[in-house]
Order: C-alpha cells, then structure tokens, then sequence
C-alpha cells in the first residue's frame, strides 16, 4: 500500500532552484552596481599573475650549464675551456629583406582590417540590442529583469508544490486525492508510526513543546480532547509539503526495518516545533 521504493525529490529541486536563484539574483545586482564586470577583470588580472608567476619558477628552475674543460668533468685545473664558436648568422640580401617587409606590411594589413571588422560588428550587435530593447519598451513590455531572471519565487512554489502532490500521490499509489486507497495508505501509516516505541516517544515530546499539558487548566475531557487534537495536527504536519520529504523516510524504515534513524527523528522534531511557533 505504502511505496518505498519511490523517492521523493520535491525538496531536493527546491532548496537547488533557491540556490540558483540566489545566485541570479546577485549576479543582476553586481552587475547593476558595475561590480559584476570588475570582478571578472580581476580573475584575469589574476589569472595572468599567476602565468606570470609559473614561468618565473620555471626559468629559476632551468639547470645552469658550467663551462668544463676538455680533460676532466669537475673542471678544477686552470685550463680554459674552449671557446664554442657561434654559427655564423647568414645576412639578408636585399631582395629578401624587401620580401620580409612586404610580408610584415600584407600582415600589419590583414590585422588591421580584421580588427576594424570585429569593431564594426560589436557595433552593429549593440545597436540591434538597443534597437530591441526600444522596441520592448514601445510595446510596453520591460522584460530586460526576466532575461537575467528566468524565474522567480512565487514560481518555485508553484513548480514544488504540484511536485510534492505528484509524489504523494506515487508514494500511495493513487492517481487522485479521492481515492479512497489514499486515506487507507494515510491511516496505515500513522498507525504504524504510533506502534512504534522511538516514534510514541518523539509524538510526546512534540506535543509537551507546543503545549503545557502538566498546567492545562480545564476539565479531563477537556485535556484529553486537546490531546487528541495537537497529535491531529502534529499528523497533517507531517504529511504536508514542509515535512514530508522527512516523514516519507521515516515511514520507509517502518515499513522495511521496523526501526527509525534516530538522528532522522531530532530533524522530525525540530522541524515541527519550528512550524508550529514560527
């Protein structure tokens, strides 16, 4: 009745669609404030620093060549070594030096009508860019914040909430809150957490945080009714989208090993107090 061989990710994609739009949220900022554009030249800046730094240690590392004589390899005597004659550099002819000049000039050229090229055509991309966002304007949209922001709060509630109901749903094996196996797998389960000794005890200790039985003031029905509610609404905590990617782990160790993680059971407990006084 109970699928726990189903996960439930709602609450992964949330806190990871929160983070990413956090991240959104800081880069629009930084780049508004003009400090996005600094940033990104200072990690140049560093990344050539530490080049720079890499080729210093690597010519400090390069071995030294010791000039030895020719007839031993510690060179301590007081003959000279020879001297190594360098080979003779051909000079240029002048047909071939106005060649290389022509060739520099044809490159120099080449560089120089490339570069205005590149310049035109950031040009052209940022008027067409102001051109559309003109345009935007004219029509009366201003969705320059949703190209940095593709999504916003009120819509990763929307997307974890239909997720969570698709997943309770798998995890009871139902394709409706009106199936009627839905309340049967919701009133098996909550059995099985009340059998249960670890979890009794963690059901108590939330009810004594949120209310004061030892002082309760009115008749024992009265008492007990209050009980019997505060462990009601303990129970559609627990099944709601704030806690259930915790409580469905928990039924999963029921169902399968008859025990709970009593680290799972802290989380389950400050969870639920935190609900109920925030």
């Amino acid at each position: 009745m109970y699928n726990t061989t189903f996960q439930v990710k709602y609450h992964d994609i949330e806190l990871a669609l929160l983070a990413n739009l956090q991240k959104m949220m800081e880069k629009k900022l930084a780049i508004a404030s003009g400090m996005y554009m600094e940033e990104l030249r200072e990690q140049e800046r560093e990344k050539e620093k530490e080049k720079e730094r890499k080729l210093k240690v690597a010519s400090e590392n390069e071995p030294l060549t010791v000039p030895t004589c020719l007839n031993c390899a510690a060179c301590t005597c007081s003959k000279k070594a020879k001297k190594v004659k360098e080979p003779k550099v051909k000079k240029e002819t002048k047909k071939e030096q106005k060649a290389r000049e022509e060739a520099e000039k044809a490159a120099a050229l080449e560089k120089a009508l490339k570069e205005a090229a590149d310049a035109a055509a950031e040009a052209k991309a940022a008027e067409d860019k102001k051109q559309l966002v003109e345009e935007d304007k004219l029509n009366g949209s201003d969705d320059e914040d949703e190209e940095d922001l593709e999504y916003t709060l009120e819509d990763v509630h929307i997307i974890c909430d239909k997720l969570y109901r698709d997943e309770l749903l798998s995890v009871f094996n139902v394709t409706s809150t009106e199936d009627e196996n839905m309340d049967a797998g919701i009133k098996s389960a909550i059995e099985q957490m009340i059998n249960n000794q670890s979890f009794r005890q963690l059901l108590d200790d939330i009810k004594g945080n949120l209310v004061d039985f030892q002082n309760f003031s009115g008749t024992p029905e009265e008492l007990e009714n209050m009980k019997r509610n505060t462990e009601y609404l303990i129970f559609i905590t627990l099944f709601s989208q704030k806690l259930f990617y915790l409580t469905h782990i928990c039924l999963c160790q029921l169902f399968t090993v008859g025990e709970i993680d009593t680290e799972l059971l802290l989380k389950i407990k400050d969870k639920t107090i935190d609900l109920f006084k925030s």
